[in-house]
C-alpha cells in the first residue's frame, strides 16, 4: 500500500508539474489602459494563486475577466484556479470559453486535458494530449506523450503506457518525467535490471527524490543487492526522515 501511495504521489506531480499555464505570462493583445490593467490583474493571480493565496486569485482574475472578457489566458487562469478548489463544473465552462477564443494554444489544451484526466474522463484527456504533442508550437512534445502516459496508467492500459513513454523517451532520452514512470513500469512487472536502468538514467538528469530512492531501495533488494538497497535507505532516511521505509 505504501508503494502505491509514494508512485500515486507522483503520477500527480507529472501531470500537474505540466499544467503550464499558470507559470505562463499572459498574452494580452493590445495596448490599452483597459488591457494594460486587465493583464496587471490575470498576472497578479496568477502570483497569488502559486502563493496559494485563493480568495486574492480569485478576485483579481474575476476582476481581469471583467476587463478583457475575450481574453484566453484569463479564462485558462480563473479555470485552473476552480479546478483547485474543486469547482469542477466552473473549471470546465472557462477551459472551453478559453479553447473556444484560442483553439491552437497548446498551453490551454494541456491544461484541459490535465482538468480531463483527474475527472477520469480518459479518452477525451488522451485526444487533447495528443493534439498538444502534435502541435508545432508546444516545445516540448515529451511532457506531453509523459502525461498521455500517466493519463493511460490510470484507465488502467499499461501498454498504451508504456508506448507513450517510449515516444517521450524517444523525443527526449534524458526527460526525468518519463524514465521515472519507466522504472515504475518495469519494477511492477518484476523487470528489476530494467529497472534499476532506468533509475540510473533518473538520477543522472533529476535531483533525487523521495520516490525514486524508495523504488531504488526496493530494486536492489529484489536484486540481492544489500548494500546497495542499504545505502539507498540510509539517503532516505537522512533525507526524508518523515517517511517510513519499511
Amino acid at each position: 500500500a505504501r508503494r502505491m501511495k509514494m508512485r500515486t504521489a507522483l503520477l500527480v506531480v507529472s501531470l500537474l508539474a505540466m499544467a503550464g499555464c499558470v507559470n505562463q505570462p499572459s498574452r494580452f493583445g493590445g495596448s490599452t489602459n483597459t488591457e494594460q490593467a486587465a493583464k496587471a490583474n490575470a498576472d497578479l493571480g496568477f502570483e497569488y494563486m502559486r502563493q496559494g493565496d485563493y480568495p486574492r486569485a480569485l478576485s483579481k482574475l474575476r476582476k481581469a475577466l471583467e476587463q478583457a472578457p475575450h481574453e484566453p489566458q484569463a479564462h485558462s487562469g480563473i479555470a485552473l484556479l476552480y479546478q483547485q478548489l474543486e469547482e469542477y463544473g466552473q473549471a470546465e465552462v472557462h477551459f472551453k470559453k478559453a479553447l473556444s477564443l484560442s483553439k491552437s494554444d497548446p498551453n490551454i489544451m494541456n491544461n484541459y486535458a490535465v482538468f480531463l484526466c483527474g475527472r477520469g474522463r480518459h479518452q477525451e484527456a488522451l485526444g487533447f494530449f495528443m493534439k498538444v504533442a502534435a502541435s508545432p508550437l508546444y516545445p516540448q512534445p515529451e511532457s506531453a506523450y509523459t502525461n498521455a502516459g500517466v493519463c493511460a496508467r490510470r484507465i488502467p492500459d499499461m501498454q498504451m503506457a508504456e508506448t507513450h513513454f517510449r515516444e517521450a523517451l524517444r523525443r527526449n532520452p534524458r526527460y526525468a518525467e518519463a524514465l521515472a514512470q519507466m522504472a515504475f513500469i518495469s519494477y511492477d512487472r518484476g523487470d528489476y535490471l530494467r529497472t534499476r536502468a532506468f533509475v540510473q538514467r533518473f538520477e543522472s538528469v533529476a535531483p533525487e527524490s523521495p520516490q525514486m530512492l524508495a523504488l531504488a531501495m526496493r530494486t536492489e533488494r529484489q536484486l540481492g543487492n544489500g548494500a546497495a538497497a542499504d545505502a539507498y535507505e540510509q539517503r532516505l532516511r537522512t533525507t526524508y526522515p518523515e517517511i517510513n521505509t519499511r
